[in-house]
This record gives structure tokens, sequence and C-alpha cells, in this order.
């Protein structure tokens, strides 16, 4: 049996409210580029061909992006917490119901910063 990672990723621009995060974080309603990175679990099936359903974990990432892109983060994620760390959270308690398998969310918030979420999957 082999285990594989599957991910996938998207980018947008969204802004939030001012917090001390970074320099570039201390002006009210600001944005960023930011880009997401989904990992889940996958067992490679011979069968198939395939290790995990990519293209609806691709869709319902997409779904999530839309809501978010062009938006203020402050106002659009739950308790108000847009920082990296806050959005990769929000991302997995939207997908993990269909998505159980997820390992890993990791965010950029810029070229230069990057977290990770890293989760047990079930």
């Amino acid at each position: 049996m082999t285990d594989y990672t599957p991910s996938v990723e998207r980018e947008f621009d969204a802004g939030h409210d001012r917090i001390e995060l970074f320099d570039s974080c201390r002006h009210d309603g600001h944005g960023h580029h930011w880009r997401i990175r989904v990992s889940v679990q996958g067992i490679f099936d011979p069968r198939s061909g395939r290790s995990y359903r990519v293209a609806e974990l691709d869709r319902d990432l997409d779904t999530l992006v839309l809501e978010i892109e062009g938006k203020n983060l402050t106002k659009m994620l739950p308790g108000g917490i847009p920082t990296p760390e806050g959005v990769g959270l929000w991302v997995i308690e939207r997908l993990v119901v269909d998505h159980p398998k997820i390992t890993e969310v990791v965010v950029w918030l810029d070229q230069r910063h990057r977290f990770s979420l890293k989760r047990e999957p079930r």
C-alpha cells in the first residue's frame, strides 16, 4: 500500500482590519494576496488509478474562495480572526465534513509569510 498526499491550491485577494501581525497590517482596511493549499491523506487505488477525490476537493475550495474573494475577512470570518491561522481554521471547519482526510492547510499571507496547520485525518 502506498500513501499519497494530494493537494489543491488557490490564490485570492482579500482585506482585513488592522491587527498587530506585521508592519503591513498596521493600517485599517488594507489587503493581501493570499494563497491556500489544502492537502489530504490518500491511498492509491489501482482499480480507479486515484488516491483521493481531488476534483471534489478542488470544487469545494473554489466555492470557499469565491465567498471571500475581495471581501474584508474581519467581517467574513467567525469571530473576526483575519490572521493566516484564522483563515486556515475556517477552511478546515468548512471542508472537514466532506473531506475528513484533510491533513494540512497552508496559508500564505504574502510571499514571505506562510503558516501551516496540521491535523490528524479521521
